[in-house]
């Protein structure tokens, strides 16, 4: 098994809070993720993303199966349909340390999990601030752990 890691140096890199001086990933398209992780076995760590607008099905990060998202902060689009963090097809995905903000509008979500039957999130230290619904999964049961914030 191969692992990827997408980072920001540490001179790039947010303290733990939205910091525009910092490195930021910022998007308008229509729909799908600013940051798209489409394989498995990859670590993100400390991304800020901005959707600065963007139809439905929008969200700051995409990612599947077997992936840890660790201090990554998404902003979403006031008004808009963002998903903060959207997780696709995935039976085992880990958040440390991250925020979903801003994320508004009839489908405004900080987490959202779609399509695939059961699964597990792992939330250690994470928050969702001023998002329609802070997590929102589709048609099915998921089991959470560990702390996530509201």
């Amino acid at each position: 098994i191969h692992h990827i890691n997408i980072y920001t140096v540490a001179a790039a890199r947010h303290n733990g809070k939205w910091n525009t001086n910092k490195y930021i990933i910022t998007s308008s398209a229509w729909s799908g993720g600013s940051l798209d992780i489409a394989v498995a076995y990859v670590t993100v760590t400390g991304i800020q993303v901005e959707r600065i607008g963007g139809g439905a099905n929008n969200s700051g990060i995409s990612v599947y199966d077997n992936n840890t998202i660790d201090k990554c902060i998404v902003k979403g689009h006031l008004g808009g349909n963002t998903y903060g963090f959207e997780i696709w097809d995935a039976t085992n995905i880990t958040f440390k340390n991250c925020l979903a903000f801003n994320c508004t509008g009839p489908n405004g979500k900080g987490w959202y999990k779609r399509t695939s039957p059961g699964g597990t999130m792992y939330f250690y230290n994470c928050s969702a601030d001023g998002d329609s619904d802070a997590v929102f999964t589709q048609g099915e049961t998921t089991s959470f752990s560990h702390g996530l914030r509201v």
